[in-house]
């Protein structure tokens, strides 16, 4: 039976879901080595990967000229010298790109619709939650592809 890959810790007892209940995870010492060598093996982190044939055609024009505005009022000194930047200058200065190469992040937060197709088998959406002061969910709202 194959094991999940995110542990549930509960100081001072760590587990694992089972069906609908958990089970002690130091109950099973060799599935928990296995499942500390999966979390462990340097997973990359998927948003700065680069999408090699990505380019900004793939990016929402409005979008980039929102992002370049907030980026100019976040870094006030930089507001002129960012406003002569051409795309893939501010794009880098930002870390959307990676040497002029766009990552998935930029195409998450700036792709067009129809460029999600990039982010694949990712679920190209944010969704945004408002909590209330007891973290319970008043209210949500999905933003992104739902293809």
């Amino acid at each position: 039976m194959p094991f999940p890959v995110a542990t549930i810790r509960f100081e001072p007892l760590r587990g694992y879901p089972r069906a609908s209940y958990k089970q002690k995870l130091h109950d099973f010492p060799e599935k928990e080595r296995k499942l500390w060598q999966i979390l462990s093996a340097g997973q990359q982190d998927w948003s700065a990967q680069i999408v090699e044939d990505a380019t900004l055609a793939d990016l929402d024009t409005q979008a980039l000229q929102f992002a370049r505005a907030q980026y100019q009022g976040k870094h006030p000194p930089l507001a002129a010298e960012a406003a002569q930047w051409d795309d893939l200058t501010f794009l880098n200065k930002a870390r959307l790109c990676v040497n002029d190469q766009l990552t998935h992040t930029a195409l998450l937060l700036l792709g067009k619709n129809e460029s999600s197709y990039w982010l694949l088998p990712a679920n190209a959406q944010i969704t945004w939650v408002l909590r209330d002061k007891r973290n319970l969910e008043k209210d949500y709202q999905l933003f992104g592809r739902l293809s």
